[in-house]
C-alpha cells in the first residue's frame, strides 16, 4: 500500500474509544480523540492505492515495528473532518494544560525552596537574639 503523509505527524492526546475502531465495523459510531492502542499519538496519511486513491486515515506511527492494528479511514470517524479537528483542538487544550502544570509545578518547587530558606534564616535569626539575650542578662 503506497502512502502519502500530509506534513508532520498529528499528535492527539487522550485516548481512542474502544469501539469503532476497525475499518471493517459499518455503522458504527467511530470517534477519534487521541492515541492509538500502544499509546502513542496517530499519524494521518493519505492512501495512494487504486482502491482507495487520495482517502485520508489514521493509523499508529509504529505499525511498521509494533503490532499496534490501529487504523481508521477519517470518513468514517463520527463527524470526518471536523470530528478530526474537534480532536485537535481538545490536544491543544490538553497540551495548553500541562504547560500550565508544568510552570506550577516549577513555582511549587520555587516556593518551597522559598520556604526552606526562609526557615533557615529566622532559624539563624533566633539563635542570634538568643545570644544577645544572654549578653544582656551578663552585663545586667
Amino acid at each position: 500500500m503506497s502512502r502519502r503523509s500530509r506534513g508532520n505527524q498529528c499528535s492527539l492526546n487522550g485516548s481512542i474509544s474502544a469501539e469503532g475502531t476497525s475499518s471493517s465495523k459499518r455503522g458504527e459510531e467511530k470517534t477519534l480523540s487521541g492515541r492509538c492502542f500502544c499509546g502513542h499519538g496517530v499519524v494521518l496519511l493519505q492512501s495512494g492505492t487504486l482502491t482507495n486513491p487520495g482517502r485520508w486515515f489514521v493509523r499508529c506511527p509504529l505499525w511498521k515495528t509494533m503490532d499496534c492494528k490501529y487504523f481508521i479511514w477519517v470518513d468514517e470517524i463520527d463527524g470526518g473532518w471536523e470530528g478530526l479537528a474537534r480532536a485537535l483542538v481538545r490536544k491543544n487544550q490538553d497540551s495548553s494544560c500541562g504547560n500550565h502544570e508544568v510552570n506550577l509545578t516549577g513555582q511549587r518547587r520555587e516556593i518551597q525552596e522559598n520556604s526552606v530558606k526562609i526557615l533557615l534564616k529566622i532559624g539563624k535569626l533566633q539563635g542570634e537574639i538568643r545570644t544577645i539575650r544572654s549578653w544582656i542578662i551578663t552585663i545586667f
